[in-house]
This record gives C-alpha cells, structure tokens and sequence, in this order.
C-alpha cells in the first residue's frame, strides 16, 4: 500500500505529466470550445449565449495550453538539452497548477458572470506564478550559458520575459484601458519563439532534420525581434501596419530556410529514423509552412492586397499561426515524445494522421471562407467542426501516450497492423 501511494504521488508531482494534463484540458475544453462557439457564432449557427470574450478564449488556448505545457517540456528537459547541471523542478508543479487554476478561474468569471474580485485574484495569481517560474528558466539559461555559447537564448529569452508581461496587458484590456492585445503580444512574443528556439535545439536529433543554419536562425531571430518592436510601436505611435508584418514575413521565411524544411533528411534516416518518426516530420514541416502562410496573408492584407473583409483576413492568419505553426510543430513533438519521457504507452499513428489531415482541412477551409461572410456560412460552420474534432483527437492520442505502460515496457508506435519500436 505504501509503495503504490510513493507511486502516485510520484505520478502527480511531475511537471511534465502536470503541465501535459492541465494543457490537454485547456486544449480540448475552455480554449478550442470557446473558438467552436465563436466560429459557429460568426457563421450564424450559434447565439452569443454561448460565447466568452475572444480575449478570454486565447487566454486558455495560448496560456492554458501552450505555455504550459512548453514549461513542462521545459522542465523537464532543457536543463540536459543546454548541457546546464542547474536544477529546475523543485516547486515548479505547484506553481504551473497555480497557472492553471487562474486561467481556469479567467474563463469561469467570463462563462458565469461570477464577481470581478475572481478575474483579480486570477490576473494575480497568474502573474506571480508566471514571474517565479520565468526567473526559474532564466537562472537555468544563466547556468548554461556560462558553460558555452548557446545560439539562441537571446531568442529564448525574449519567449519567457514576454510571458509576465502578458498578465499585465490583459489586465489592462480587461479594464478597457489598453491598446495592445494581449493574446497577440503572447503568440508573437512568446509562443513563436520559444517553439522556434526549441526546435532548432531538438529537431535535428528527435526528427533526423539536418542541422540548422545557425547565421540564417540568428538573422531570423533579429527580424522577428524588430517586427515585434514595430509592431508594438504601431498601438502608440502613427506607424503603418504594413512594416510590421512584412518583418514577420520575412523573418518567417528565414526560418524555414535556417531549419532546411524543404531539405531531405540527414543521410540514413530515412530508414534508421524508422516510422515513429514520419508523423513528427510530417507535423513539423507543415508547422513551418503554416508559419510562412500565416505570416504572408498578415502582410498581403496590410497591403489591403486580399479581397473579402480585412478583419477576418487577420483573424485567419493569426489562426495560422496559432494552430497552423504552433499546434503542429507543438502536436508533432510531444507525441513522439511523451511516450518515452513518461514511460507511457504508445500513440497511434492512425489517429496521429488522421488529426493531421483533420487539422489540415479545416484550417484552410476557415482560412479561405472566414473572410467571405456572410456568404460562406456553411463553409465557415464544417471548418469549426473539423478543426474541433481535430484537435479532440490529439488530445486523446497524447493522453493515452501519457499513461505509464507496464512495468519495462518500451513505448512502441502501432503502424498498420503491427507494432514498431520508438526507443
């Protein structure tokens, strides 16, 4: 009886299972149900009954899911990836179930109409967690990059500032006194970067990608540093939209170039990276063109180069980076990953498939119908369904891979009617 309550307690304290679980419920429950309501709404087949602030919507869908889940991730096993002996784990499960509670508590006082003290004490709690866990990172970058230069922490960095920063702009656009949306600073100053940074650190030795050119990423990096910079800049000064996201654009296409995505893998990988590989490089590859698409319709409609409505222009590329970029290179890792990291059982490529081409088709369909309403209403309305059920799918393959498997079992990929080995 002892042994089993040391290994449930074991269970429940580490980060990665923490952070995965509480990022699979944001995913799956407050964050993609909430843009299920809002799609459905902008095609009419919904009342605004059903509906919460787009603002809280991104909160549990970039800060529930994607932050933490990348700060387990990052727990977990960036210390070894940067060569730092710092430890990082010590109370960091606690606090990343702090995050999740104030996001949580966000959405139920938008969802309910509960009492403004709640959304305070959750922009609160949120914050604080959100600065501890931050210097937490910074003091293992620190460790690290004492040891040896490590392109790019700098990009790194800017990621983790950014996240406090977060709470405090949707506090001020809670109150109605902020110009700068918060949910945008998030994607662009922290989701995107940190995935960016992670990847050219894992890629290479998880995925069998060729090694990335480091001056290309590092150029990359300043360019999307500086569109961020003018992109701020546009909330408070008389600039045109236009340089901002031709920066990104631009910076999003160096990126591709830097990873080599367009390049055959390393020689011998095509057979020795074996099949549990191909949906990890399938996901990943288009993550990346999703950024390059994402990044140019942004650009094309600041030009006013688009027909249809420019908002949902807007909205359609920052989807395309949301789900398009990060939810496929963030899908394409971790279940390759998780399996392994937490001893669990195996995903399915079937299901792995099968929510790639889900997410595939509904993203393009939403991004070529939404700025053509009213008149594609039934399109708009399948896209929310499939991209819906898409994103249901990955959250059932990667919990089932979160799952311990029997003693000394090696997680194995189920691939046609037989069982292949990860490991």
């Amino acid at each position: 009886m002892e042994i089993e309550k040391e290994r449930l307690r074991r269970f429940f304290r580490d980060p990665l299972r923490v952070s995965g679980g509480l990022a699979v419920f944001f995913l799956v429950a407050p964050g993609s149900f909430a843009g299920f309501t809002l799609l459905l709404a902008h095609a009419g087949l919904t009342g605004a009954s059903f509906q919460v602030p787009a603002s809280i919507h991104a909160a549990a869908q970039l800060m529930g899911f994607f932050i933490l889940l990348i700060w387990g991730f990052l727990v977990h096993g960036f210390p070894g990836i940067l060569g730092s002996r710092h430890e990082t784990t010590q109370g960091v499960t606690a606090r990343l179930t702090v995050v999740g509670a104030a996001v949580l508590a966000l959405w139920l006082s938008a969802a309910f109409g509960l009492p403004a003290w709640t959304l305070d004490g959750a922009l609160v709690l949120g914050a604080a967690a959100s600065v501890d866990i931050t210097w937490r990172f910074g003091q293992t970058l620190r460790f690290a990059g004492r040891r040896r230069r490590r392109t790019p922490l700098p990009f790194l960095y800017l990621g983790l500032l950014v996240v406090p920063l977060y709470w405090g702009a949707l506090f001020l656009q809670l109150r109605g006194g902020a110009r700068l949306p918060a949910a945008d600073l998030l994607l662009l100053g922290a989701v995107i970067p940190i995935i960016l940074s992670m990847g050219y650190r894992m890629l290479p030795s998880l995925g069998g990608f060729r090694q990335p050119r480091q001056r290309a990423f590092v150029a990359a990096a300043w360019v999307w540093g500086i569109g961020l910079l003018a992109w701020t800049g546009e909330f408070f000064l008389p600039l045109d939209g236009y340089w901002a996201r031709g920066l990104f654009a631009i910076a999003a296409m160096l990126f591709f170039f830097s990873m080599r995505m367009g390049e055959p893998l390393r020689e011998g990988r095509k057979r020795a990276g074996d099949a549990t590989d191909r949906p990890l490089r399938g996901f990943v590859r288009l993550g990346y063109a999703w950024l390059v698409v994402g990044t140019m319709v942004g650009f094309l409609n600041s030009l006013g180069a688009l027909p249809g409505i420019g908002y949902y222009w807007d909205d359609a590329g920052r989807h395309a980076l949301a789900l398009g970029f990060a939810l496929f290179v963030t899908a394409g890792i971790t279940q390759r990953t998780f399996p392994t990291f937490l001893r669990g059982r195996a995903v399915s490529q079937r299901v792995a498939w099968a929510t790639c081409g889900m997410l595939v088709a509904g993203l393009g369909l939403r991004m070529f119908s939404e700025p053509f309403l009213p008149a594609s209403q039934p399109a708009v309305g399948l896209s929310a369904f499939m991209l819906y059920t898409g994103i249901l799918m990955y959250g059932w393959n990667l919990v089932y891979g979160m799952v311990p498997g029997r003693s000394g079992e090696h997680p194995e990929s189920v691939q046609g009617g037989r069982r292949v080995r990860t490991m």
